[in-house]
């Protein structure tokens, strides 16, 4: 005959063990939480916001090739000084790239799938737009904005649309030349 009163305390003592063990794992996984946020603590970055050492990295890690310009004027400096992506949904892509003079972050490329929120929420930095215009862009309807950074720096940005990728430029120069990059982006056939 069975002991009740014996099997009983092996029922209690498994249900602690299990318990305690239920318990580190919780815990292990919180502290691996942790850990992974703390790299984007310390850089000021959102969660799904990765940085990257180069575009190659980057595509990688979302899974698709980023549009580049196939033109970059000479007061540009390659490669990118900061590559970054979203690792949401939309899967976004955005480059900084440093003037050859020193100065940082005179041309900001944003490249997202379907959603323009991407860019401006998560990779690049928040503007205030000043002035807004529809364009005719080549063959696709585009707005070429006036937009002034938190630090006082006007930029010109040009967004635009093609299939299911959202394309965002902001540059510290010339209309002119935000218009030929954006072009080449076309002629270069990616």
């Amino acid at each position: 005959m069975a002991n009740p009163i014996g099997d009983r305390a092996a029922r209690v003592a498994a249900t602690r063990k299990g318990l305690s063990l239920l318990t580190v794992l919780v815990l292990f996984a919180a502290v691996l939480r942790l850990v992974d946020a703390i790299p984007g603590i310390l850089v000021e970055l959102p969660r799904t916001v990765r940085e990257h050492p180069s575009v190659a990295f980057a595509e990688r890690a979302i899974g698709r090739r980023v549009e580049l310009p196939a033109y970059f004027p000479d007061s540009l400096r390659w490669p990118a000084a900061r590559v970054r992506s979203s690792l949401g949904p939309a899967r976004a892509v955005a480059l900084a790239f440093s003037g050859a003079d020193g100065r940082p972050a005179r041309l900001a490329l944003c490249d997202a799938i379907r959603s323009p929120e991407d860019c401006d929420d998560l990779l690049l930095a928040s503007v205030t737009v000043l002035e807004r215009r529809a364009i005719e862009f080549e063959g696709h309807q585009a707005q070429l904005r006036r937009v002034l950074e938190r630090n006082g720096r006007l930029l010109h940005e040009l967004r635009w649309q093609t299939g299911d990728r959202v394309r965002v430029m902001r540059y510290d120069g010339g209309v002119d030349q935000l218009l030929l990059m954006a072009q080449s982006t076309f002629r270069s056939g990616q």
